[in-house]
């Protein structure tokens, strides 16, 4: 019961951010291992967005790991450019494996 849940929130979750036009896929490296993410906005206003990113950490040292975080994100709308900031919180998942 609890999976459906979670994964009915994803979906509407994931359905508003892609009417919105907001999905996105970026990447970087932490220790000289890639990780690599995608993510999906929801506007929440002129003001609020909420992010849910979902990260793929390769595999280090025979070790994957699986990241989900949720953040709410608050837009500075100036002339031109929205930065913002914010906070959330997440999970890391990681799975065994032998060396390669």
């Amino acid at each position: 019961m609890r999976k459906l849940v979670v994964a009915a929130l994803m979906l509407a979750f994931g359905l508003g951010a892609l009417a919105q036009g907001h999905l996105g896929i970026g990447g970087s490296f932490m220790g000289g291992t890639p990780i690599f993410d995608a993510f999906a906005e929801v506007s929440l206003g002129q003001s609020f967005a909420l992010r849910t990113t979902f990260s793929y950490l390769a595999s280090f040292g025979g070790v994957t790991a699986f990241g989900v975080d949720l953040s709410l994100l608050v837009l500075l709308n100036l002339e031109g450019i929205t930065p913002y900031f914010g906070g959330g919180g997440g999970a890391l998942i990681l799975t065994g494996g032998g060396a390669a």
